[in-house]
């Protein structure tokens, strides 16, 4: 899987919490703290095992 992952240049999916109800839309990390965590792991070398 990391190895498919690492020729993939297209973005995986895209989905928004409007269906969630509002107390587990409140816990779900918005976009930038996704952006944040993947900057952060890939700065590491994203390896994840």
């Amino acid at each position: 899987m990391e190895f498919a992952l690492r020729l993939q240049n297209q973005p995986l999916a895209v989905s928004t919490y409007a269906t969630l109800p509002p107390g587990v839309r409140e816990l779900m990390p918005g976009s930038e703290d996704l952006s944040r965590v993947t900057r952060e792991a890939l700065r590491r070398g994203g390896g994840g095992g």
